[in-house]
């Protein structure tokens, strides 16, 4: 079997690559991956290198052109990358092809398998994000593709109202938390040096991405989340870029700025990387900004997560998730409520909603199960209305 998997930003290569390299290890199907998206961004780190550095199959790479900066690149963006997956495609010969999450270059490449006849696995599926574009995305490359894996029971049940079959759908939790059992974290020390902040200080990690329903939202979100992260002037700021989408260069710009003016305890980095980020989760004390790695990773370190505005709203969260409006007073009584030693029993007895670590093990039987069914069109499945 020859199975591909798309990876277009450095979120996505982290959370598939561990599957990847068990499947290598553990099984005898043929894997690789497709690269495209914002890996080729020297503005977000030019994380193609971090793909390359690993060592894993790379079949292919597409480097489509610069990063959109607003909603008609995007659609500009896509449609390239559309096309350029559709040769890469051709040419491949893939059984099947894996799809995580919600962003437009992997609707691009799912569009591309589609009409190529080639078997889509939607990794992450049934999620609801309903501040971000990615929410209608996410449901489209479900659509089209004839599986669906997905990371809890809520969002099993979601696919099934989107017509899927019951034997179409997998509950076999989240990859982003394999990383708690097969990765080495460095000591709080070592990493700590690795990223220039002081090794003995407390320290906010901190992402903001662009709201992508309400653009106009995306200024005063970032100038909101910096002016209350100025209040807690005892903690450090760990700061990463945001993701590709429209209204990204806005969000660099203010937190350019702010690095500027407390260069002392800002600390900016385009692109941590998946070990270093998961190093982060690890020793900060707390997450703030609105990525779904505070909802989705952050509950098993048990560290509380400040999601701000609504471009995470509809995800299944853990108790240590508190969820704020975008605006400075809320986000400053936010982070004081995670504080609190109440708020510290909470997170002693936090449960991720996402499963446990094993998911690449899971998928690896998975895949064994379907695999003869991959060939076979997927029916749509009438969902039962009560009214």
């Amino acid at each position: 079997m020859k199975l591909g998997f798309f990876t277009g930003t450095r979120a996505d290569f982290g959370l598939l690559s561990g599957t990847v390299q068990y499947l290598i290890s553990n099984s005898d199907i043929d894997v690789g991956f497709i690269v495209g998206g914002s890996h080729f961004s020297k503005t977000l780190g030019f994380s193609i290198n971090e793909v390359r550095s690993t060592g894993l199959p790379v079949w292919s790479e597409l480097d489509v052109g610069p990063l959109p900066t607003t909603e008609q690149d995007v659609a500009l963006f896509s449609s390239r990358s559309m096309a350029q997956g559709a040769d890469a495609l051709a040419q491949l010969n893939l059984d099947a092809i894996c799809i995580l999450g919600d962003r437009y270059e992997a609707l691009a490449m799912a569009q591309s398998a589609f009409f190529l006849h080639v078997p889509v696995i939607h990794i992450h599926a049934g999620e609801r994000t309903e501040g971000a574009q990615d929410n209608a995305i996410r449901h489209a490359i479900t659509q089209l593709s004839q599986f669906a894996v997905v990371a809890c029971e809520e969002y099993e049940n979601r696919c099934l109202q989107l017509g899927f079959s019951t034997e179409r759908v997998f509950n076999l939790g989240a990859p982003g938390l394999d990383v708690l059992t097969r990765s080495k974290l460095k000591s709080r020390e070592d990493f700590c040096r690795d990223v220039g902040l002081p090794p003995d200080s407390p320290f906010f990690l901190v992402t903001v991405h662009p709201e992508t329903v309400q653009p106009e939202n995306t200024a005063p979100l970032i100038e909101n989340c910096i002016a209350a992260l100025k209040q807690f002037p005892t903690f450090n700021m760990l700061v990463t870029y945001p993701n590709a989408d429209a209204g990204h260069q806005q969000i660099i710009d203010a937190i350019e700025l702010w690095r500027e003016e407390e260069s002392n305890r800002v600390f900016l980095h385009a692109n941590l990387g998946f070990a270093r980020y998961h190093n982060a989760l690890k020793y900060c004390d707390l997450v703030i900004g609105n990525s779904s790695s505070g909802i989705i990773e952050a509950p098993s370190y048990h560290v509380p997560t400040v999601n701000i505005g609504r471009r995470q709203f509809g995800r299944a969260c853990a108790r240590s998730v508190v969820t704020s409006e975008p605006n400075e007073k809320a986000i400053v009584e936010a982070i004081s409520q995670v504080q609190t030693p109440e708020f510290q029993h909470v997170l002693d007895n936090v449960n991720n909603p996402y499963g446990m670590p094993g998911f690449a093990q899971r998928f690896c039987d998975f895949i064994g199960s379907v695999q003869s069914k991959l060939a076979i069109s997927r029916s749509f499945s009438d969902y039962k209305v009560y009214k």
